[in-house]
């Protein structure tokens, strides 16, 4: 079985989000945006490989850049999620009752609940 190697100067991966365009959005956003990318660019390099009839043991590679980039992906759009839902909390009224309201004595029924004590 042939030797498989990988030099970092033969991938694109490495190139992706040096464009000249400043980036937009939280650190979270921009890991994702950048995840993303590097998704899109494993998937198409994988593709042109299949067509282009690559040996296998590149094509293995390909598939292991895809997963791993699939994987950065997960884990950007879960980090994203979590910083949404603490700027949600952060921004959020809080739910308890204002002091001097009084609450009715069926507030905590539900729609269709029959009050026995009424």
């Amino acid at each position: 079985m042939a030797e498989i190697r990988i030099d970092a100067s033969t991938t694109k991966l490495g190139t992706i989000g040096r464009g000249s365009v400043a980036p937009n959005g939280s650190p979270a956003q921009q890991a994702y945006d950048r995840a993303v990318k590097q998704l899109a660019v494993a998937q198409k390099k994988l593709a042109q490989d299949v067509v282009d009839r690559a040996p296998e043991e590149t094509i293995e590679v390909d598939r292991a850049m895809v997963e791993m980039a699939a994987a950065a992906v997960a884990a950007a759009a879960a980090a994203l999620a979590r910083e949404q839902s603490r700027a949600q909390e952060a921004h959020a009224p809080a739910a308890a009752p204002a002091e001097g309201v009084k609450r009715s004595p069926r507030a905590g029924h539900r729609l269709g609940d029959i009050d026995l004590d009424a």
